[in-house]
């Protein structure tokens, strides 16, 4: 439950920071529209897997301990992973205003894969090119999301 309540808490604080970039409206978003809904819907995410983990919490107090199936506890490697991700996601909150859209998303997404989910390099360097190219496509071309312009005006 704490980590869930961990995630809540994150999701709260990227909505905020979103929401000091400017949100602008639904029809005429601004640099703080995507990073508000990803923090709502992190804290959403982390809400509804905190009261599924609560509900399970007070079941299993009803069943006998010597009943109860014994539970592994996360090894160091896969708390690392877990706290690298969050990071990384904070990071990307951090450093899309002053490194923009582009640079800042093949930054966190490199990091993500080929550190947090362990890809060789060709996959990193081809997996961070299609979802950057994707993220630009979709949010800056498509849905027309005025973002930072970064150093170079990306």
């Amino acid at each position: 439950m704490i980590s869930a309540a961990v995630w809540v808490a994150f999701g709260v604080a990227v909505a905020i920071g979103g929401i000091g970039l400017g949100f602008g409206t639904w029809a005429a978003p601004a640099s703080g529209f995507v990073p508000t809904l990803a923090g709502v819907a992190l804290a959403a995410i982390g809400a509804a897997v905190f009261h599924q983990e609560w509900r399970f919490a007070r079941e299993a107090a009803r069943v006998p301990r010597t009943a109860r199936p014994e539970t592994p506890s996360p090894t160091a490697a896969e708390r690392w992973r877990v706290a690298a991700a969050a990071g990384a996601v904070l990071a990307y909150g951090l450093l899309l205003e002053p490194l923009g859209l582009v640079l800042t998303t093949v930054l966190v997404l490199g990091v993500l894969f080929r550190f947090v989910g362990g890809l060789g390099w060709l996959a990193t360097v081809t997996a961070t090119a299609a979802g950057t190219g994707f993220s630009y496509a979709l949010f800056a071309r498509w849905l027309k999301v005025p973002f930072p312009p970064g150093p170079w005006g990306s």
